[in-house]
């Protein structure tokens, strides 16, 4: 089997278990959740699978870990399956892993659904804490609610660790002040995560 098609299939599982923790009821309205019914926007999320979720605040000096986190996941999702890179402007195909983030869709109606829905969709997510961003703490807890696995960067000339408020012990947490030490501990991390998925066939 080609190495498409076996991330093709890991796909169409982990989509089967995705549907086991699908919401029944909306937190914000106690109705239905709308993901129940929107198979248009669940389509959407599928076509971007597999997809890591990276959230940070859109602040000029959060832009390095964005594109740390690119590069990083993309390297490290081609050594997991032996699969051989697309050719440069290619659209990604399944032997790619996309990383999304709040900021690449339109927004239309309500916007909690669909990050929701961005959480609940997704393989693992990047976090980072520098800012103490209220939107990335809110996605930080969807991502635990949905139990996905969640890499913590913490950019410590921003925001220090005594300010985190949360205890971030036992997390996977790469606390960092350059480039460099961002790089290295999410090539060890990320390289974790994706092993991890692997040996569970969740990728």
């Amino acid at each position: 089997m080609t190495s498409s098609a076996k991330i093709e299939e890991a796909r169409k599982k982990y989509n089967e278990k995705i549907k086991l923790i699908l919401p029944k009821r909306c937190v914000l309205n106690t109705s239905k959740c709308s993901l129940n019914s929107d198979k248009k926007r669940i389509s959407n999320l599928t076509e971007y699978q597999p997809y890591s979720f990276v959230m940070r605040p859109y602040a000029p000096d959060c832009l390095d870990m964005e594109l740390a986190c690119k590069k990083i996941i993309q390297t490290n999702f081609y050594i997991a399956h032996n699969a051989v890179p697309e050719a440069e402007n290619n659209p990604p195909s399944r032997n790619e892993m996309a990383t999304i983030l709040a900021k690449d869709e339109s927004f239309i109606g309500n916007g909690f659904c669909q990050i929701c829905s961005m959480c609940l969709y997704s393989y693992f997510g990047v976090a980072e804490l520098g800012h103490l961003n209220p939107n990335v703490l809110l996605e930080i807890g969807l991502m635990i609610a949905f139990g996905k696995p969640i890499i913590f960067t913490l950019d410590k000339r921003i925001t220090s660790i005594k300010e985190v408020p949360f205890d971030i012990n036992g997390i996977l947490l790469i606390s960092y002040q350059n480039i460099k030490e961002l790089e290295s501990g999410l090539k060890a991390k990320i390289s974790a995560v994706l092993q991890e998925l692997k040996h569970t066939n969740l990728l």
